[in-house]
């Protein structure tokens, strides 16, 4: 008993303390702002791509792409769009409905389909093949004079074929029926590992997101910094160094994360003020934000060797892409300073496949310029320079730990 109550009053005080935050909401990943900055030509590029939807009443179907790097503000201007547009179109008689769906959770048409399914008609959609389920959801929205705006994140994870069977729906149904219009966002470098001509056929607006600005970055974290403190915790000096960060690393992400840690740090040290020192060493901790949770631990020995030995590559080649020839000498070097076997090179490929689907790195064939005939892999990473010297000295210590902790030789 002495020790739940003991419990209770750390947990009493510790919730007793006066936070520095006035809406620490505001700085989730989800978060759309009321205020949208720097992003006015894309929301107007969209606007002017569906505004069809409301001069039509509905009779329109449009198909957009996003493509940006990663923290360039996609997502958030798809949602932002979408809520004002709701609002506008219904002022003007017509009922828009948007439905935002991140394909790393679904990632086939099939569940796409089944989940507009039990929205739309309240039920599981069990024992109805795709296409006869969509038929019964464009049914639907024609009784209820209703549209569908479908926004697809991290669209390239859906195999090529669902993409362009979701983008054909206008021609299957008919631009006047089908009262469902698709917007795709990607990163750029995912996209092109998909992109053909068959789907860009049926893509009427593509637009592509820079990353921001030194100023620009500045003016939205100030914007976000404002509707989530109280007064007084980051100055003038602290929003620039954080902008700074943001400017190198080409991800607003990392800048939004910086801020929600700080005031978390101030929180748990009793700190009215956060200087460069702190943020710094909060920035050390969103290098990895970047990436999904625990990716070291579903790598395997072999792949972790291959990912370090792209790193050491990466490195002494000074961030230039690297070929398959080279990154495959430093794994067999690695390898034997292990003491391990190295597998072959067709072993090795596949590894650089696994870790092209993390996103760690990207992977394309080209033609061998030294060579009449044949072809070869250029892989470059994801990573900013500062983030690869990190992760190079993670990797080896992960790899020396696994190693001598299974004691064994693959």
């Amino acid at each position: 008993m002495i020790r739940i109550i003991e419990a209770e009053e750390f947990f009493r005080k510790e919730l007793s303390r006066q936070t520095v935050f006035k809406n620490s909401n505001s700085l989730d990943l989800g978060f759309v702002p009321e205020r949208l900055h720097c992003r006015d030509s894309v929301i107007s590029d969209l606007i002017q791509t569906f505004r069809g939807v409301i001069d039509c009443k509905g009779l329109y179907s449009s198909n957009c792409l996003i493509l940006g790097k990663g923290g360039c503000g996609k997502t958030t201007s798809v949602k932002f769009f979408c809520e004002n547009f709701k609002k506008i179109a219904l002022e003007r008689g017509v009922e828009v409905n948007t439905q935002y769906f991140n394909c790393v959770n679904f990632d086939t048409k099939s569940k796409i389909i089944r989940r507009l399914f039990e929205i739309f008609l309240f039920h599981s959609g069990k024992g109805y093949f795709s296409e006869e389920a969509l038929h019964c959801i464009v049914r639907n929205m024609k009784y209820k004079k209703s549209y569908l705006i479908l926004v697809l994140d991290e669209a390239h994870l859906l195999p090529a074929d669902d993409i362009w069977s979701l983008l054909n729906i206008s021609e299957t149904f008919g631009h006047h029926n089908v009262k469902i219009s698709t917007i795709l966002v990607s990163r750029l470098v995912d996209w092109r590992n998909i992109e053909n001509e068959r789907l860009l056929s049926r893509i009427d607006k593509k637009i592509i997101l820079k990353p921001y600005t030194l100023r620009e970055a500045g003016r939205i974290l100030s914007y976000r910094y404002e509707i989530a403190f109280r007064d007084g915790l980051l100055g003038r000096e602290g929003i620039e160094f954080i902008s700074s960060i943001v400017e190198r690393s080409k991800n607003l992400r990392h800048g939004v994360e910086i801020l929600k840690f700080c005031g978390q740090y101030a929180n748990k040290k009793c700190l009215n003020k956060i200087d460069n020192n702190i943020i710094k060493r909060v920035a050390k901790q969103v290098v990895y934000s970047d990436f999904r949770a625990d990716i070291f631990d579903k790598l395997k020995m072999h792949e972790a060797i291959t990912f370090y030995a792209l790193l050491k590559a990466y490195r002494d080649r000074d961030g230039r892409f690297i070929t398959t020839d080279i990154s495959f000498n430093n794994y067999i070097i690695i390898c034997k300073n292990l003491g391990i076997r190295p597998h072959i090179k067709l072993t090795f490929n596949t590894y650089i496949r696994k870790l092209s689907k993390t996103h760690l790195i990207t992977s394309r064939l080209t033609r061998n310029k030294n060579s009449e005939r044949g072809m070869h892999s250029q892989i470059s990473l994801n990573l900013n320079r500062e983030l690869s010297q990190i992760l190079e000295g993670d990797i080896k210590k992960y790899i020396r730990d696994k190693y001598y902790q299974n004691k064994i030789i693959l």
